[in-house]
């Protein structure tokens, strides 16, 4: 695991954060990114553990959870595969399943993923992809415990 360039810290989205949700983040083993939106960010619900942080977060019929994991599975006899979309500046997976959309990436090591799900088919924030990779594509660092000097899951 690789921790972001501390001058990359959002410190006003954090400040967004309810006090629970911004204590989980300097709680998390792992980078956590969320949306920039301070809409998502103030209904934002986190939650660490040792080897993963999710949150989520509702808006209007919306919702949006985003997840990073330290642990990888190794499937014996099952080569990695290449995404087959541009994410955050690497090769990542775009699927949808029972009308939630969802984006899967490495980034600093880690397995990252931000799902959406619209209430409504009828909701244009889930007609296609392009809403969930905006997403995905828009999420900031807010922090974790190796950011603030805690050398928990330190690389």
């Amino acid at each position: 695991m690789v921790w972001p360039d501390p001058s990359t810290l959002d410190r006003a989205a954090r400040a967004t954060l309810a006090e629970k949700a911004a204590a989980s983040v300097r709680a998390s083993r792992v980078p956590v990114l969320l949306p920039a939106g301070k809409e998502w960010l103030a209904a934002a619900v986190v939650l660490s553990k040792p080897q993963w942080t999710s949150a989520s977060m509702r808006q209007g019929d919306a919702s949006v959870a985003t997840t990073a994991r330290r642990a990888a599975h190794v499937v014996p006899g099952i080569e990695p595969t290449r995404g087959n979309r541009p994410i955050r500046g690497t090769m990542g997976f775009v699927t949808q399943n029972e009308r939630v959309w969802v984006v899967s990436w490495i980034e600093n090591n880690v397995a990252y993923t931000t799902e959406v799900e619209c209430a409504h088919e009828s909701d244009v924030r889930c007609a296609d992809d392009s809403f969930v990779i905006g997403l995905a594509n828009g999420l900031v660092y807010v922090g974790g415990a190796f950011e603030s000097g805690e050398k928990v899951g330190a690389p």
